[in-house]
């Protein structure tokens, strides 16, 4: 589960800082994405659409590879 959690959230961010120094991971990817779609009057543009669908789909991977790994009894 490690390894999935390590693509969901920066497990080694300790500060705010941090984001300086290791990659952005999917949670903050979103958090991006939605702060810029909040900031705007209008609706999404089609390329905040196509992100939103692009990170989505890694999303989905993410959590597809646990169930594979970790099945439900």
């Amino acid at each position: 589960m490690s390894r999935i959690e390590e693509k969901l959230i920066q497990v080694n961010m300790k500060g705010s800082e941090a984001n300086l120094a290791f990659p952005t991971e999917l949670n903050e990817a979103f958090n991006s994405l939605s702060h810029t779609i909040e900031a705007a009057d209008t609706a999404p543009t089609d390329a905040q659409l196509e992100v939103l669908r692009t990170l989505l789909a890694k999303l989905d991977a993410e959590l597809e590879n646990w169930r594979i790994r970790e099945p439900c009894w």
